[in-house]
């Protein structure tokens, strides 16, 4: 586990990224309310879930990066 040691201070919010609920990242970065429910609605697309429940920023994660038929920041639901 020497890379957790060395890049201690990554490893949280790395960590919180994969496990965390997506209203703690919003919450984080940003200061609009409107801005933080446009994008927490990429936190619950087909995970029938809240933005409040862990895990909801991978999802956030998965639907911002994420790819779907070659086309990034895509999902399925929105490519056809």
């Amino acid at each position: 586990m020497k890379i957790g040691k060395k890049h201690k201070e990554a490893l949280v919010p790395f960590y919180e990224l994969f496990t965390g609920p997506a209203s703690h990242i919003l919450d984080r970065w940003f200061e609009s309310d409107i801005l933080k429910t446009t994008l927490a609605t990429d936190s619950i697309i087909g995970a029938n879930t809240s933005p409040k429940s862990i895990g909801s920023a991978y999802v956030l994660l998965h639907h911002v990066m994420g790819e779907a038929a070659g086309k990034s920041g895509s999902h399925p639901y929105t490519i056809f």
